[in-house]
């Protein structure tokens, strides 16, 4: 999952650095029906992390939890694909490959291992 956004990131940086400098600047805007979509759209995204982690017996996080996850998931590689050359994701000398591989653990562990 983390590789695919890596990658939709960098496939579509032009567009997605524009709109998400606009955003910053005109905080205002209402997104309405599209927020709702988003946040149904990352239901189906994390699927399968949630069918894995039933699977090996871990109990499913709580909504707090899962928003969370998607804005660590969402600004690190936002971050890193549409801001590689300033502070912080410049700091970082991981390639892809380790970036991935690193954010991926991360969240797993965020999932897993931190229970009230």
């Amino acid at each position: 999952m983390v590789r695919e956004h890596v990658n939709f990131y960098r496939d579509n940086e032009p567009i997605l650095r524009t709109l998400y400098l606009y955003l910053r600047l005109h905080s205002d805007i209402e997104l309405g029906e599209s927020a709702t979509g988003r946040q149904a759209r990352y239901g189906e995204i994390l699927t399968p992390i949630f069918e894995a982690l039933d699977q090996q017996g871990q109990e499913l996080p709580d909504e707090a939890r899962i928003k969370l996850f998607c804005l660590i998931l969402i600004t690190s590689i936002k971050e890193r694909a549409l801001f590689p050359t300033t502070i912080p994701a410049r700091m970082l000398e991981l390639s892809d490959e380790e970036f991935v591989r690193e954010l991926s653990r991360n969240l797993v562990g965020y999932l897993v291992l931190n229970r009230k």
